[in-house]
């Protein structure tokens, strides 16, 4: 297992492929090892290397741009995430959704106008640094 520039993301092999048992594994070891619960996404190797071949073609282009990629934590979505995003203020940001993924630029100098805001609205919380216009 190998964490991701202290993201909140971890890389990590298993035998096990049920994403469901995946994510409960991962659950218990947290509380195991911190004596917390927390909401756990997993995705494959090949989901996450589809979803960036997917983005759309601004993410991950531009200089002097934030970019991240956030993963809806199931059941909910991506577009189900979106509708808590609020309305996207384009002289700042650029958000596209597909799937479970949500990819979205800022601009570093802007970058904390909307920041940690970007999915903190309801009852959803998503790590400001995890690494996504509407497809259907």
């Amino acid at each position: 297992m190998q964490t991701y520039i202290n993201s909140g993301n971890v890389l990590f092999e298993a035998p096990e492929t049920g994403l469901t048992t995946l994510a409960a594994t991962c659950d218990q070891i947290m509380v195991e090892t911190f004596g917390f619960s927390v909401n756990i996404a997993v995705v494959t190797a090949d989901q996450l290397i589809q979803a960036v071949a997917d983005a759309p073609t601004w993410w991950g282009n531009m200089p002097d741009v934030k970019h991240n990629l956030i993963v809806a934590i199931a059941p909910k979505t991506g577009a189900e995430l979106s509708v808590h995003v609020g309305a996207i203020k384009p002289a700042y940001e650029k958000v596209a959704v597909n799937g479970p993924f949500i990819f979205w630029s800022a601009p570093v100098k802007t970058f904390g106008r909307r920041g940690g805001r970007l999915l903190l609205k309801g009852t959803y919380t998503v790590a400001d640094n995890s690494e996504c216009q509407h497809r259907s």
